[in-house]
């Protein structure tokens, strides 16, 4: 009798605990009453503590000058590869443009392939006309117009040169 009694009682606490009827443990009522509070609280803080409007932002400002500097494929950079181990600039070399990734393409990389009974996405080959990963690399075209591709190394780009503590090596172009 005792068992059955508290059986009772646990099941009236399950059904009873949620206003949703398919929630037989309560556990979305609670969700929804702690979201509920928090949206609440944040609401009260932004009515209590309002953002200024802003009529000038830094972030889209330096994203704007770094898009124009970036795109112009005449302008030059100077690129310090970084040992992966020490992360000091060991090499330096003066680029035209900017770094490029070899992930980015060109074309995408899936294309639509019409059936007759459907259409379905397929892997479509890169600029290359090779399917599949290569490995992640980097590459940029030299002020002498020497292709420079590197992969596994941190690296430093700016605009004008900068001044390290220890020697950096230089590109030279070797003659023929």
């Amino acid at each position: 009798m005792r068992n059955a009694l508290i059986a009772v009682i646990l099941f009236a606490m399950m059904m009873g605990s949620s206003d949703n009827p398919n929630d037989k443990f309560g556990c979305n009522s609670n969700i929804e009453r702690a979201s509920r509070k928090r949206l609440s609280d944040v609401g009260s803080l932004m009515n209590n503590q309002p953002a200024p409007v802003l009529k000038f932002s830094v972030e889209r400002d330096v994203l704007i000058k770094r898009m124009a500097r970036e795109t112009d494929p005449n302008k030059v950079w100077f690129l310090y590869l970084c040992s992966p181990v020490t992360g000091q600039p060991i090499y330096k070399v003066m680029i035209k443009g900017k770094v490029v990734s070899s992930t980015k393409r060109l074309n995408p990389d899936q294309s639509v392939d019409y059936n007759s009974s459907h259409e379905y996405l397929q892997n479509a080959p890169d600029e290359f006309g090779t399917w599949g990963q290569g490995t992640p690399k980097n590459f940029c075209i030299s002020v002498e117009d020497i292709l420079v591709e590197f992969s596994g190394f941190p690296f430093i780009y700016s605009e004008k040169p900068l001044r390290f503590n220890s020697p950096v090596l230089e590109l030279e172009q070797v003659e023929k």
